[in-house]
């Protein structure tokens, strides 16, 4: 199988490029920043038996999904699963949320997606198969506070999977989202002990998650097994939004 991981030197891209490195499979992976722990992850990867390629850059740019994707096709003559885990978190209130940063949460949690959605699809559907599954949040199905930008690009995100999984589907290619909740990740390490004790008493499995359980899902999500499923939003939350 060869596999896309956007946000691979992160916590839950990371944890899902070892969950998918087998013998056999051939993965890419994508980071904005960390060539030092993206290169880790990927030594990881190819001891587990994996075909792996790295590379470094910013998604946000049309031009660079462009340029990786066709460094993916060179290497690996075409693509089975996009995985887009690539994100960034913000925590303000709206009116104290700038321009810059609101064009940076779009950017990195919702124009990526659509760019390397575009970049990949017209192989896919010339091959008649294939699988997409971006990682949206929780808070993307509904919003939270002082998360305003957070939640409207995540939910950018569960919209324009839905919306391409009808579109994509006569061509055989699955579109599903996965919204995990409090993941123990470094994008959560601003959350102070007693703000994570609270989501964590919210939650009726009593535990936070951990990027394996991320992992897991994504893992069945891009399998057989699930291969009359699309347009689907899979919660990763412990029953948070229960």
């Amino acid at each position: 199988m060869r596999i896309w991981i956007t946000g691979a030197s992160g916590g839950i891209g990371a944890a899902i490029a070892r969950r998918l490195a087998e013998p056999g499979a051939s993965l890419y992976l994508s980071g904005q920043n960390g060539q030092d722990r993206l290169q880790a992850i990927a030594a990881s990867c190819r001891a587990r038996g994996a075909a792996v390629e790295t590379g470094l850059g910013d998604l946000r740019q049309s031009g660079t999904v462009a340029c990786q994707y066709l460094r993916l096709r060179e290497r690996y003559k075409g693509l089975d699963v996009l995985i887009n885990t690539a994100g960034i978190a913000l925590q303000k209130l709206l009116t104290e949320t700038t321009d810059a940063d609101w064009e940076q949460m779009l950017g990195t949690d919702l124009s990526a997606v659509f760019y390397t959605c575009r970049a990949v699809l017209p192989d896919m559907i010339r091959q008649k198969n294939g699988c997409i599954i971006n990682v949206s949040s929780m808070w993307g199905m509904h919003g939270a506070s002082c998360e305003a930008a957070y939640s409207a690009a995540k939910a950018g995100v569960i919209g324009l999977s839905q919306a391409l999984a009808r579109e994509v589907g006569p061509s055989g290619i699955r579109v599903n989202v996965l919204a995990p909740g409090m993941i123990r990740t470094p994008m959560n390490a601003s959350f102070t002990p007693a703000e994570l004790a609270a989501i964590q008493s919210e939650t009726p499995l009593e535990r936070l998650g951990q990027p394996e359980d991320v992992a897991e899902a994504c893992a069945f999500l891009s399998s057989e097994a699930a291969a009359f499923i699309t347009g689907a939003v899979l919660p990763v939350d412990g029953g948070f939004m229960a």
